[in-house]
Parts: structure tokens; C-alpha cells; sequence
């Protein structure tokens, strides 16, 4: 049996309003953030499911701020997010997606953090962005996606 989960859209602040508003779903880490929920916008471009600065810093707490970015062996070099390039780091990751039958869908991946620029949190760098789901996490379903009406889910993709 499929199940799906049902996103929603909304607009996003310091988007042009010429951008029509964007699809999201919402996320949850039980083993670090319980029941809070993160919403995470869907990019198909995206090799890896990111978690931005600003939802890293609820996720992971103040360790974020740790973390050496630095690493040679672990460092995959970021592009086409916020401006320039970042480094970020993947982690073991297990997220869950509300399905509309109520269950929670588990998904265990590495997720991706980017280094925060600048350190210090605002409303500038790469703190605006927000957290994205990408094709590591899509593959696993079938995404409907809709404008008119507004629409999006996914859809457990059938096993072979």
C-alpha cells in the first residue's frame, strides 16, 4: 500500500511577487527535534535534502556552530544556492513525512548542511534560505505537482 503526503504552498518573504508562491512540505527529526516541525521546500535540482542554517541551528542546537566545515574528506562544495559557493557537510539522517492516513513516512538518509556565511545568524547569507528536499529524498516517491489549482504530494513510489 502507497501512502501519500500532501505539501502545501505559500509565499515566500523577499520573493518577487511576480514568483508564484512555492511548494513545501513538513519535516520532522524525531530523534532530536520531537514533534516541531521544519518546512522544506521542494527542489528538483537538488542533489541532496539540505538543511539550512536556520532550521540546523533548531535541529542540531548550539553544536552547529562546531562542526568544521573545513574537512577535506567530508566537504562537498555547494553551488546555485544563495549567492556564490558554500561548503557543506552530509549527516546520517532519520526525517519523517505526516501522510494523510495520519502514520508518519520514516526516510533515513545523509542530509546536507551547509556552512552558515556569514557565522552570525540574520536575515542575510544563506540564513534566509530555506530547507529543501532533493532528489535523494524524491526518488523515493512520486511528486504531483500542480499551479492551477495550487497542489503538490507525494506518493510512496511502488517497489520493484
Amino acid at each position: 500500500m502507497s501512502r501519500t503526503v500532501q505539501g502545501h504552498f505559500r509565499e515566500t518573504p523577499g520573493v518577487s511577487s511576480l514568483v508564484p508562491a512555492m511548494p513545501f512540505f513538513n519535516v520532522r527529526f524525531p530523534a532530536t527535534t520531537g514533534d516541531t516541525r521544519y518546512e522544506f521546500l521542494i527542489d528538483t535540482g537538488a542533489d541532496f535534502t539540505t538543511l539550512n542554517p536556520r532550521d540546523a541551528v533548531a535541529v542540531l542546537g548550539a553544536g552547529y556552530f562546531n562542526i568544521d566545515f573545513a574537512d577535506p574528506v567530508r566537504q562537498i562544495r555547494m553551488t546555485g544556492i544563495g549567492q556564490g559557493d558554500s561548503v557543506g557537510l552530509l549527516f546520517p539522517s532519520e526525517l519523517q513525512l505526516l501522510a494523510t492516513d495520519g502514520d508518519w513516512v520514516n526516510v533515513e538518509l545523509p542530509i546536507l548542511v551547509p556552512e552558515p556565511t556569514p557565522r552570525v545568524p540574520g536575515d542575510h547569507g544563506n540564513w534566509q534560505l530555506p530547507s529543501f528536499l532533493g532528489r535523494d529524498i524524491l526518488s523515493h516517491f512520486d511528486l504531483a505537482l500542480s499551479y492551477n489549482p495550487p497542489a503538490v504530494s507525494l506518493t510512496e513510489a511502488a517497489s520493484a
